[in-house]
């Protein structure tokens, strides 16, 4: 995934949902990507906070707490199923948080 995203010189920043602990939010920092951690857990957000340094929110990814156009991709890494009806989740946030000359950035799965 690395080589892939890397690559892709659009990504700058990111937003991590289901972020669990932030072991891949982490990761997004080390290759460079100003990356946010957004989670449903305050449990995991709690442990997060120790193993990442940077930008974590508590948050529900239908009501995301971000001013829109923001991010350049989305990253949703083992939490699809989690959702009742993923791919109107992916509509919904890809159209609030993605900048918009971003509109063929990648969410990441």
């Amino acid at each position: 995934m690395e080589q892939l995203v890397s690559k892709d010189g659009r990504i700058k920043t990111l937003l991590e949902f289901g972020c669990g602990t932030a072991r891949f939010t982490g990761w997004w920092k080390e290759i460079g990507i100003e990356a946010t951690g957004g989670d449903l857990s305050p449990l995991l957000l709690s442990q997060a906070i120790h193993l990442f340094e940077g930008n974590l929110v508590l948050a529900d990814s239908h009501h995301m707490p971000f001013k829109d156009h923001i991010f350049d991709a989305l990253a949703f890494i083992t939490t699809f199923e989690y959702h009742k009806d993923p791919v109107k989740l992916i509509r919904e946030v890809t159209g609030q948080v993605l900048t918009p000359f971003r509109a063929g950035a990648p969410a990441l799965l």
